[in-house]
């Protein structure tokens, strides 16, 4: 069973606690299923299954969203691998998006990767209220609950991650750029404005979004896999103007 080749470069097992059989994707065969191991440790939620959505070609990787941590799950025997995860929470407390990735080492600048998109449908329990709004109405607020609560309802929730895998050739075919794009409005007028936005062309990218509830200062940014034909364009008008182009790993000023 172990050799049986999946979609995407998995490889199919068969977990030691539970005896049913699941997909992995490491070097190295795993002895326990995802689903198991959060059943162990007593995690919030459960992997119910995980899919391979997307495959990059050979990427060289220009900049990135953050440093690498080391990641540990706190299962025994599992491997040690490396970390980057980053939201729109950086730049704001109004936010939206998150870039997940994992790696079995810490790449760095200049290194040629493959990227896996991969997807990991999870068993919730969620708890819903509802929350008065100072301009009348109400609003429903969601919030994740350890499985194990009396409360909340049962759902599936999607968590898409990255893996990054060595390549095959030092080659590269595109390339990996971290983007930003800050806008900034200050109240009556006073100080500088400047206004900026995204033109995403590339050939796969994953964004993340942050700032003031307001509106008046926010930021965008994305990861994407760009060459010379599908490139990321940020533009920025007001008292900062430019027109940056992302087709490589240097930026070019048009």
């Amino acid at each position: 069973m172990s050799q049986i080749s999946i979609a995407g470069g998995g490889k199919l097992a068969r977990c030691e606690r539970c005896k049913q059989h699941f997909v992995y994707y490491t070097k190295t065969q795993p002895l326990h299923c995802p689903a198991c191991k959060d059943q162990v440790q007593q995690r919030p939620s459960v992997v119910v299954r995980r899919e391979c959505k997307y495959i990059s070609p050979q990427v060289k990787i220009c900049s990135l969203p953050a440093e690498w941590q080391e990641f540990h799950s706190g299962f025994s025997g599992d491997f040690q691998c490396f970390k980057i995860d980053v939201s729109g929470r950086r730049y704001g407390a109004s936010w939206r998006g998150r870039i997940v990735i994992y790696a079995d080492k810490p790449y760095e600048v200049g290194d040629v990767v493959r990227i896996r998109e991969m997807e990991a449908v999870h068993k919730v329990k969620a708890v819903y209220t509802e929350k008065a709004t100072i301009y009348g109405g109400t609003v429903t607020l969601r919030k994740e609950v350890p499985l194990s609560s009396k409360e909340g309802v049962e759902e599936l929730a999607r968590r898409p991650y990255l893996v990054f895998e060595d390549a095959s050739s030092d080659e590269p075919q595109a390339f990996l750029v971290w983007a930003e794009a800050r806008t900034k409005t200050t109240l009556k007028g006073f100080g500088r404005q400047y206004r900026a936005s995204i033109i995403d062309k590339s050939l796969k990218s994953w964004d993340i979004y942050g700032g003031y509830r307001s509106g008046r200062a926010y930021t965008e940014a994305v990861l994407a896999i760009v060459d010379s034909e599908h490139p990321v364009i940020v533009q920025s008008r007001g008292d900062v103007e430019f027109t940056r182009k992302y087709a490589g790993c240097v930026a070019e000023e048009i």
